[in-house]
């Protein structure tokens, strides 16, 4: 099936659905999974052939994707996936680290409500398909159902604010974020780490919550810093 094909597809079935968020979804999905690397050119051109579209959804798409922090245009060159420098990406971290504690609050307040219950079962889920990309070494996958366990937490907190907020920070460290978890071991400590957030959750014990989103970031940044080191040596 080609990209127009699917494209096609989707819209039979999203009815309502613009094409340009249908485009948008589809590069932020290559970006998370690491099929786009950070500084890779995206043109218009290439998205009109591949999609089999005009340019005006194209663009619409690109803009939309600049406001969620994953691309940026470049003047008289054109757009291009974003690559935080490094003191952008401590100034990331720590916007996290405060989203980080008010998640962790809201999580636990919100553990009656029904769809919290879902939430639950569908972050088992995800970790389930996580365990299964480990087993097949496939980073694409991890990094797709990794995106999904995180926004899954976010709609389990209830705060379409701080979900929009979050997301968007986010974004800014997804070229990254995929880059991080070709490392050794990267995809295994990632996913035992979200296991033992589902604990927490469950046990509705906040501070263990919060010192588990901390380890996460830590180990984030870590990998990060070390795919960092090795581009510049090599």
């Amino acid at each position: 099936m080609t990209e127009a094909t699917s494209l096609a597809s989707d819209l039979d079935l999203l009815r309502g659905t613009s094409i340009a968020s249908l485009v948008r979804a589809k590069i932020e999905d290559e970006i998370i999974s690491g099929q786009r690397q950070g500084g890779d050119h995206v043109t218009e051109q290439e998205l009109t052939s591949k999609f089999g579209i005009s340019r005006g959804p194209v663009r619409e798409a690109l803009r939309a994707l600049e406001g969620q922090g994953l691309l940026e245009q470049k003047k008289n060159k054109g757009w291009f996936v974003k690559v935080l420098n490094q003191h952008e990406v401590a100034c990331v971290f720590e916007m996290r680290a405060i989203l980080d504690n008010g998640l962790a609050a809201l999580l636990v307040s919100k553990r009656t409500s029904r769809s919290w219950e879902e939430g639950l079962k569908s972050l088992k889920r995800q970790v389930s398909d996580m365990d299964e990309a480990i087993r097949s070494n496939d980073t694409a996958s991890y990094a797709k159902n990794n995106q999904a366990f995180h926004d899954t937490l976010l709609g389990m907190a209830g705060n379409d604010h701080l979900a929009r907020t979050y997301r968007n920070l986010m974004g800014q460290l997804a070229s990254h974020v995929a880059n991080s978890l070709t490392l050794d071991d990267a995809m295994k400590i990632s996913n035992a780490e979200h296991v033992d957030m589902i604990d927490a959750i469950s046990e509705a014990d906040e501070r263990r919550l919060r010192q588990i989103f901390a380890s996460h970031r830590v180990e984030t940044l870590n990998r990060m810093t070390q795919v960092s080191n090795q581009s510049g040596e090599s």
